[in-house]
């Protein structure tokens, strides 16, 4: 390997930083390609890790679709599912989660009923619907 090769190398694993950790992942965050990744591993829970990893990939999918014509609220791309880490890796972007948005922010406010439809009923998710 060229010395420029391990100094690349080296550069990318100094611009990764852990930024969150929970029962059921890992989440890093690559700050020079802007790129989070959702590790899942075993836990307590039902759900099988690949399954999880599925499952969210399936939700910033639809989420990120919807959202689009919602100004003001962002949803991170997903770029690839990882069934053999299992993980999940999306754009990165600032802001509060989507999940705390959700929780704490009167819906009825900004979400038409056009949009609520397509993002509720997601696993894990409130029930936007009644919102």
């Amino acid at each position: 390997m060229s010395v420029r090769a391990v100094h690349c190398a080296e550069h990318a694993l100094e611009s990764v930083r852990l930024i969150g950790e929970g029962a059921e992942a890992t989440v890093r965050l690559d700050e020079s390609r802007g790129v989070v990744t959702k590790i899942y591993r075993p836990h307590d829970g039902d759900e099988r890790p690949r399954d999880a990893a599925l499952r969210e990939y399936r939700i910033l999918s639809r989420f990120e679709r919807a959202l689009r014509v919602v100004p003001g609220v962002t949803c991170p791309a997903p770029l690839a599912l990882d069934e053999d880490l299992p993980g999940v890796s999306m754009r990165y972007i600032e802001g509060v989660g989507l999940h705390d948005y959700i929780a704490r922010t009167r819906l009825t406010s900004i979400w038409s009923p056009r949009i609520r439809p397509r993002i509720s009923g997601a696993r894990g998710m409130p029930n936007l619907t009644s919102a």
